[in-house]
């Protein structure tokens, strides 16, 4: 059984544009999840001043972490739209 033409075709700019969207994404988490990581390690291991230094950390990492998963989401959804399915 052959599939029907219009299921195997993409469009390359969204699709390019899907992938501009997504490796600054990846970036963006990863940059985020350092600090994230050492706040925590410092929340959980520590009392006192370094204990408020990881809820910094934290907080300041939680903004960056928000940027990288809206790229990611929008790479997601310029790749699904490449495809030339309905959402719905």
């Amino acid at each position: 059984m052959r599939w029907p033409s219009f299921i195997a075709q993409t469009d390359p700019p969204r699709s390019a544009a899907g992938q501009k969207l997504v490796r600054p994404g990846v970036r963006f988490i990863a940059i985020g999840l350092l600090p994230l990581a050492a706040g925590v390690v410092l929340l959980f291991l520590t009392s006192g001043w370094p204990w408020v230094l990881g809820i910094v950390l934290i907080a300041l990492s939680l903004p960056i972490l928000a940027v990288g998963v809206s790229l990611l989401a929008g790479g997601g959804v310029a790749h699904w739209c490449a495809r030339r399915k309905p959402f719905a």
